[in-house]
């Protein structure tokens, strides 16, 4: 089983991690897997994954590793000898584990808005594209009405929760804005327009959650500055400004205090630093921010979890250097293969092999050595891969492709479907609304676990009624274009990177 530990006298760093790991004078500390090979033997791994170890590049030649015969001493320590050279390692803490891995639902266009999941609350201000626009458009005191009224509305937490756990559901990842913990003066001063409310019912979801004993990942989708300028962030940009020193540091600061509010609450599964950075970021100024907003939640509670996103460095499963190895780290993932020329070609049965063999293989060995989880999947294909299938057939393909993914995904942390619903007059589609695809029958495992009155149903019907504007009338179906540029601006394979659209489309997250 994979451990972490610490090297004596301090532990190493670079290069030299194992001439000097046990020399005094070394300051630094170093994280380390162990990935066990025999009952006596293991491959010890630096926490990035370095050459200092002997690790290769190609990660397909990992037998290349020093293998070090290790014994355990008294006292919980080990001693690791390689070519007759001991040196002694002290075993600090098990590596959180999730298991069983998570079957989640993203709650996504809750607290965070976006138009085309609720095309009904953007109705009332004409021209707005995101929550930044809508709330301009509307004035603080208008738009809080309306979104009090659509917080409120979108979800009855008792019963969609006690759904949720019914269907076998165990977690629910619920994106916030850091609106949501700052101050009016703070948002004035910054210039945004944002209405600074919304936490009273992210409190409200934990209760809901905890009474039936499903976990709640709170997710940062909108950071100051946007940092990607996608609407899913809250405001819709041509770049991307979350990068300033001011941004980034208001940023730990709202993080910490989602992280502080919530610690204490026995299903509170962690907080998502950041939710998809562009995917040209400086990884530079990525990796910084990662590693400074771990230490300050560790500071607040060395307990948590903390998810980091892979920012659409698809293909870097082995090298994600950038996301610090250290204990109660995530590596978040996002998977939606309808972006990339060659994943458009592909056939129903050549997605669930490649899903299945490739993704699951890599989740499984990837599980070995740090904790890895799907933040974000859905059953979305481009829609020319249903050419030729009827209802029935298609139906059917469908239901493959998702026993296929949460295959995959289990064989790593698990996974968060994305998301939960569409919203009011929102073009009703299965491949993105959890609750349509159960009605349809098309995420197996996750049928209801009850019967008859027994059985609690969701609040999947139209809410609204919100006064002074009539409901809209609902969008025309999406096109092969709206498929791909409405779709979450999403990673399509773990071996290359979406194309420039596909990562600035405006899409859900």
């Amino acid at each position: 089983s994979n451990k972490w530990l610490w090297a004596e006298g301090g532990g190493g760093n670079g290069n030299a991690v194992m001439a000097t790991a046990n020399d005094a004078d070394v300051a630094a500390w170093e994280t380390f897997t162990l990935d066990p090979v025999g009952s006596e033997q293991m491959h010890i791994l630096s926490y990035d994954n370095s050459s200092c170890l002997g690790y290769p590049e190609d990660p397909a030649q990992w037998d290349m590793l020093r293998t070090f015969s290790c014994s355990r001493r008294e006292g919980g320590e080990m001693r690791a000898e390689w070519e007759g050279k001991g040196v002694v390692w002290n075993v600090v803490r098990q590596m959180q584990r999730l298991e069983p891995p998570v079957q989640g639902v993203s709650l996504g266009g809750w607290l965070v808005v976006e138009k085309w999941m609720t095309p009904n609350v953007f109705a009332y201000a004409e021209g707005a594209e995101d929550q930044w626009t809508l709330t301009e458009n509307l004035g603080y005191d208008r738009a809080k009405e309306l979104l009090d009224y659509h917080y409120s509305q979108f979800l009855n937490l008792r019963d969609d929760m006690r759904y949720l756990a019914q269907h076998n559901f165990t977690a629910v990842r619920i994106p916030v804005g850091y609106w949501m913990v700052a101050t009016r003066e703070e948002l004035e001063k910054q210039g945004a327009p944002y209405v600074n409310e919304g936490i009273e019912y992210l409190d409200a979801a934990f209760a809901a959650a905890a009474a039936v004993n499903i976990d709640v990942l709170v997710c940062l989708h909108g950071a100051p500055g946007s940092q990607n300028g996608l609407q899913e962030s809250g405001h819709k940009m041509d770049s991307v400004g979350w990068t300033t020193d001011e941004n980034i540091e208001a940023t730990y600061g709202y993080i910490e205090a989602l992280t502080r509010r919530y610690t204490g609450h026995s299903n509170f599964l962690g907080i998502g630093l950041l939710n998809e950075p562009h995917g040209n970021m400086d990884l530079e100024v990525l990796r910084k921010f990662y590693l400074t907003a771990y230490e300050r939640v560790m500071a607040v509670d060395p307990s948590v979890l903390v998810w980091m996103s892979d920012s659409w460095r698809a293909g870097a499963l082995d090298g994600y250097g950038f996301i610090p190895q250290r204990p109660n780290i995530v590596v978040e993932v996002h998977i939606y293969q309808l972006y990339l020329d060659e994943e458009i070609k592909m056939t129903p049965d050549q997605h669930n092999a490649y899903t299945r063999d490739v993704i699951g293989s890599e989740f499984e060995r990837m599980q070995r050595h740090r904790l890895i989880a799907t933040g974000e999947w859905a059953l979305a294909l481009h829609t020319s891969t249903w050419e030729g299938y009827d209802d029935e057939a298609k139906a059917h393909g469908l239901k493959e492709y998702a026993a296929a993914q949460m295959d995959a995904y289990s064989r790593g942390s698990g996974y968060f479907f994305w998301t939960f619903k569409l919203g009011c007059n929102a073009w009703p589609i299965p491949e993105w609304s959890m609750v349509q695809a159960i009605d349809l029958g098309l995420l197996p495992g996750h049928s209801a676990d009850c019967e008859g009155d027994a059985c609690v149903g969701h609040s999947w019907e139209c809410y609204w009624d919100f006064p002074n504007k009539n409901t809209p009338e609902s969008p025309p179906p999406p096109s092969d274009e709206t498929q791909v540029s409405e779709a979450p601006s999403g990673e399509s394979s773990l071996d290359a990177a979406p194309s420039d659209e596909a990562k600035m489309s405006e899409a859900p997250s």
